[in-house]
């Protein structure tokens, strides 16, 4: 049966006495489904064994993107100053969404994935160009910031989740299509990771 990732989830407080999981107060755990699927997250101090304590925590860089790929920062054009209208560029992309404009910028370096233990991995700093913008950035993030604070002035805050709001030109979609930084990232640790994270919920 497949799971329904629309569906609420629970946090469980627990802890670890005598060899079973019970809530932190002492008590059972309520009855679970058989099957049901959770993640555990510990304190690196938990982990008795040395050696698997390393190997859940060593950090491996992944290749991920050549020094030359254009990404495109996905901005609100709504909010965009009269001045800089003429910067976001209007492209076909998935999951679409209304009012976004998408500005490009340049990976200057080869691009890596950080990739720690059995954790979704992270982007390592690499110089950006954003060349409608006449900026560089230091890292994909930056390059991001950037582009938000200059395009979207009325925001509260200027960072995101860049594999959520930064898109790359899919080639398997069709020409000019767009998709979230998010699915190649996935592609990239498809042999790191056994499972996807997200099918767990």
């Amino acid at each position: 049966m497949l799971n329904d990732r629309s569906e609420r989830t629970v946090c469980l407080g627990v802890k670890f006495v005598k060899g079973e999981w019970v809530s932190v107060n002492g008590t059972a755990l309520p009855a679970i489904r058989e099957g049901s699927r959770a993640k555990l997250i510990l304190g690196t101090y938990a982990i008795i064994d040395e050696s698997v304590r390393a190997s859940l925590t060593e950090e491996r860089f992944i290749f991920f993107l050549p020094q030359g790929t254009s990404l495109w920062a996905r901005v609100d054009v709504r909010q965009t100053p009269e001045n800089l209208r003429s910067v976001p560029e209007s492209k076909h992309h998935f999951p679409p969404r209304n009012e976004s404009g998408f500005v490009a910028f340049t990976l200057l370096e080869d691009l890596n994935l950080i990739y720690r233990g059995n954790k979704y991995s992270k982007l390592a700093e690499c110089k950006c160009a954003i060349p409608k913008l006449k900026l560089e950035a230091k890292s994909v993030n930056h390059a991001y910031a950037l582009i938000s604070t200059q395009l979207e002035p009325a925001r509260r805050s200027h960072t995101g989740n860049v594999f959520k709001c930064v898109y790359f030109d899919d080639g398997m979609l069709g020409r000019d299509y767009l998709c979230l930084l998010e699915e190649m990232r996935k592609r990239a640790t498809t042999e790191f990771v056994a499972e996807d994270e997200s099918s767990l919920f």
